[in-house]
Order: structure tokens, then sequence, then C-alpha cells
């Protein structure tokens, strides 16, 4: 959501917009003693410190609310807002939003949707909070169609929605790597290295592919600190190999930088695989398919809204290590198959995920709100 509203933010403003972001941080996040608010590429930001003082974690919860709708109340005082727009997670606006200024949820998956995508239990208090955001919503614009019905089926409410897929903005230099060196039966996986990103079938399934590819390796990029019972997810998923041999062919390389590292690593990559389990909109197998590479994503959840199966990339079943390998193999055994997938899923992103069609739809989407557009 950061850099969504990042690219949405300044992308804004050069369309002639006022555009003012507000977040409240955790210490963990950013380190606060006291409001910052600056200018960063004409976008008015305001930064606040999340100050628990209860031990009762509801009390906390509704207190923090309350202060976010009077810093709107104050930013609104010295320059009158138009519209207001918060993700769903937790539901920070469950008065919805002060004066009457019409507010717009946008679902990019709040915690109520991805507990029951993946079958667990969440916070009975996040799901009020969602669903009373939800109520007090004038518009709702969702990043899926399939993230739309399954939260407000959830919350058994019948409002209409606007589906703006998310996009990829396409450096020069990610353009330039198409030319890179491949490297020969490379995959890549990007992400949080968590359980719902299909990581852990993804290593169980290279032992399939390991044994019939004996230069085959597998490059694991992101944030990785989850911990199973105490013991770092890595070793768990490492324990699944079958072979000793095998556990040097999966590489841990924690997070990297995108542009200067991350993109040419899949840029030398002969597949990119993420078989998560769900995703609201997922920007990673996008930023893949826009580099040239040939992608596998989950068939669940909005996978079937970002490839095309069989056309602009391949769709696997994230629960099912065989499966991941088949398709893994599939590319492997039939390269120019893979490299005419490869080549749709490029065009894809461009036609239908590029920045300016998004930015376009966005600006379109707050102007028939505001009344500039009949």
């Amino acid at each position: 959501i950061g850099s969504f509203t990042k690219d949405l933010a300044e992308g804004l403003v050069k369309e002639g917009f006022r555009v003012s972001v507000l977040g409240i941080y955790t210490p963990a996040v950013l380190e606060l003693s006291e409001p910052v608010i600056e200018e960063i590429n004409g976008v008015h930001v305001y930064r606040y410190p999340l100050t628990s003082r209860s031990k009762i974690v509801q009390f906390n919860s509704m207190a923090e609310r309350l202060k976010l709708y009077k810093y709107i109340k104050a930013i609104h005082a010295m320059s009158p807002l138009d519209l207001i727009e918060s993700p769903e997670n937790q539901g920070w606006l469950p008065k919805g939003a002060p004066f009457n200024i019409p507010l717009i949820t946008r679902f990019h998956g709040g915690e109520s949707y991805f507990a029951v995508e993946l079958g667990r239990k969440s916070s009975r208090l996040s799901k009020i909070l969602e669903k009373r955001q939800l109520i007090h919503s004038a518009k709702i614009v969702s990043v899926s169609d399939h993230t739309a019905k399954v939260t407000l089926n959830l919350f058994k409410l019948a409002k209409p929605y606007t589906v703006i897929y998310n996009s990829v903005k396409v450096p020069e230099s990610l353009q330039k790597m198409q030319t890179h060196r491949i490297y020969k039966h490379r995959i890549v996986f990007t992400g949080s290295v968590i359980p719902k990103k299909g990581v852990r079938e993804l290593v169980e399934a290279m032992n399939i592919v390991f044994e019939r590819y004996a230069d085959a390796e597998l490059y694991i990029a992101g944030k990785n600190i989850y911990n199973i019972d105490g013991r770092p997810f890595e070793n768990v998923m490492l324990d699944s190999l079958e072979k000793e041999s095998y556990r040097e062919r999966v590489k841990f390389l924690g997070a990297l930088d995108r542009e200067s590292v991350l993109f040419p690593l899949i840029a030398g990559a002969e597949v990119c695989c993420f078989p998560s389990y769900s995703e609201a909109f997922a920007l990673t197998p996008l930023e893949s398919m826009a580099i040239g590479k040939a992608v596998i994503f989950t068939k669940r959840s909005s996978g079937p809204e970002a490839i095309e199966d069989g056309v602009s990339g391949l769709l696997c079943d994230p629960s099912d290590p065989q499966d991941i390998a088949d398709k893994i193999m599939f590319c492997f055994d039939h390269p120019a198959q893979a490299n005419q997938m490869a080549q749709a899923g490029q065009r894809r992103v461009g036609e239908c995920f590029g920045y300016e069609k998004w930015l376009f739809e966005n600006s379109s989407f707050y102007k028939s709100l505001t009344g500039e557009i009949k």
C-alpha cells in the first residue's frame, strides 16, 4: 500500500490535484516523538506517532481512530478536502469522514479478507471496524474483482464497487533488461518469505525439479524473518528437501534493492514462480512479466485476473508441490512456448496494467466524484 500510495499521490499532483497523505506509525515502522509534516514531490505528508496508553487493546484501537479523525479535521481546517480515501484494513475510519466529506474505501485486502481466504480466525474488533467503515463509505474501489466480491460477501453488504487494477510503473532501466543474460534453469521467487506466499510448497517442489535438472537453482528474495514454533521458516523449508545436496541449490537472499539488485535478478531467471495462497492483486508477478519473464502464478484469488492461463503465463495450485514442479518443468522443456507466454505477458502488462492507464482511471474516478466529469 505504501508504494501504491506514493505512485498515486505523485501522479495525481502532476494531474493538477492537491494531495495530502496522512499516516500513523508504530515505533517498529518509524520512531516519532512528535508529528512530522513535510512536502515530498508536491505531496503534503503528515506523519503521526502511534501512542498506546492503555493495556486494553480495544481501548487503544478506538483512541487512535479518534485521533485520526481529529487529525483529518485539522488538515481540513487548514486546506479543505474534497475527498478522503482509506484502505479497508482494520477499519481506521469506522465513523466515516468528518464534515460529510465523501469517503472512498479501497480494497487492498484487509485482515478479514485474508482470514477468509486462508481459513484462519480474524480479530472480531477488526471485522466490526472494517464493516462500519464500509457502511459509511460513499464509494468502494477494489484492486481486483475477487477481493471486492469476497469482502462484501463476508460483511453481507450489497454495495456497488469499481475495479481499478494495480499498475506496474516500468522504469526505462527495466525495459533494457530484456537483453540481460539468462541463467538456464534458474527459478526466482520474490516477495515476503511467509507461508501464505506458497514459498514452502515451492521449496518442496524442488525435490522433483532438482532430481530431473542437475543444474537447476531456486533464488528466494524478500524479507525473511518469519518463524514457526521458534524456528526460522527458512530452516523449516530446507528440512523438506530430500537430499543434502539440494540445500545448496536453494538461495535465500533476503530483502534486496528493487532497481539495482532485484530487477537484474529477475531478468536473469528462466522462470519466475509465485504460488501464493491469497493475494488482493500482487505486483511482483506483474513486474516479472514486464521484464519479459515466463511467470507461474497462483490459480487462486485474483491470479486469473492477472494472468490468462496458458496464454500470458501459467497458473498453479499453491497447495500442490507436484503441480508447481510440473509448471516449472514445462517452461524448461518447452522454451519456445515459454517465450511466447513471456512476450504475451509483457504485452498484457503494457495494455492492462500500465501506469499511465492506471493513473487516468484513478484521475477520472476522482473527478467524477467531485463533479468535474459528468
